[in-house]
């Protein structure tokens, strides 16, 4: 395969994988340049890694739009994979030719490509799920390697030349694509991706309200809504005084949902919360067990006799938060 990479990483001393990563990029026969992204205090370290195919990026910000177009300014390859995270990353057997056959493959004129892969983590397999049309969210899984058509990169930068993000760029950029390219998951383990934000699980899902995020979050919408503007979606404040007339029949006027799993604590508390509410409509309340191994199923059970409460315990094993919505 003769089509080559560029690839971006975020440089970390402390990351104990950093050298060896560096090392086999280097020398990888389809990784055209290796570019280390780092903050002015480790450039001086990162210099010392940096020989042969390699150059090193100071930057401020990895994800403002500043950089995005500095390290576009370096790119020659036809494709570019980031690594844009502060884990320990070790790659598979032929990680970075198997996104690159994908890219290829899917490769046809003009269309935006961005290719992503189910990895392994500290738990074992983490399978993601496909992204569909219309998925907005900002904190979609894609796991951190991701592989983008350069010229991708440079269209938006193009499109979005008087935007100053700060934050958002990685997230527009996505968006971007997804509006005229094909965004292309591959449902295959590729690498090894080790966390190094050891917080629960349930405290990190509510960095989204964080005040000290607000910033971050303002901005995240901002580029949601120029997103909806240009896919004629976005509706103006006020733009309706009524809602649009539905005339279909519904068991209830509206359902919560709740994705569960081995939260024996809360989960009652949980249900108990959306029981208490006080309407003058029907709703119920449905719980889906991502295949608890504590209590949490005979929790929910406990309140069978109250015909609202639905539980739901889905045969797939690899849905996630997000399948489990679905």
């Amino acid at each position: 395969m003769n089509t080559l990479i560029d690839f971006i990483l975020a440089y970390t001393p402390e990351n104990a994988t950093t050298s060896k990563l560096i090392a086999e990029l280097k020398a990888s026969p389809i990784v055209s340049h290796l570019f280390l992204v780092c903050s002015e205090q480790n450039a001086a370290t990162a210099q010392e890694e940096a020989n042969g195919k390699c150059s090193v990026l100071v930057c401020d910000n990895l994800f403002s739009l500043k950089t995005l177009r500095l390290i576009a300014q370096k790119l020659t390859a036809a494709y570019t994979v980031t690594y844009f995270s502060h884990h320990n990353l070790l790659l598979g057997y032929r990680t970075l030719e198997r996104m690159l056959q994908v890219a290829s493959d899917v490769d046809h004129s003009e269309k935006d490509i961005m290719v992503y892969a189910d990895h392994y983590d500290e738990q074992g397999l983490h399978p993601i799920i496909d992204y569909q049309e219309g998925a907005l969210r900002d904190d979609f899984d894609f796991g951190s390697l991701l592989l983008y058509k350069t010229q991708s990169i440079n269209n938006f930068l193009k499109e979005n030349k008087n935007q100053r993000y700060q934050h958002a760029s990685l997230y527009a950029l996505r968006l971007y694509i997804s509006r005229g390219g094909e965004i292309k998951h591959i449902n295959e383990p590729l690498y090894t991706e080790v966390e190094t934000d050891l917080r629960a699980s349930g405290q990190k899902q509510f960095d989204y309200v964080n005040p000290s995020n607000r910033e971050v979050q303002i901005e995240m919408e901002r580029a949601c809504t120029e997103h909806l503007k240009a896919v004629g979606a976005w509706l103006a404040p006020n733009e309706y005084d009524e809602l649009p007339t539905d005339n279909a029949t519904y068991e209830v006027e509206a359902s919560v949902i709740i994705p569960v799993r081995n939260r024996e604590r809360t989960i009652s508390d949980a249900i108990e919360s959306v029981l208490s509410q006080q309407t003058d409509f029907s709703f119920n309340v449905i719980v889906v067990d991502n295949h608890s191994t504590d209590d949490t199923a005979n929790k929910v059970k406990a309140f069978a006799a109250d015909k609202r409460v639905i539980l739901i315990q889905p045969e797939r094993t690899d849905l996630g938060i997000g399948g489990c919505w679905d």
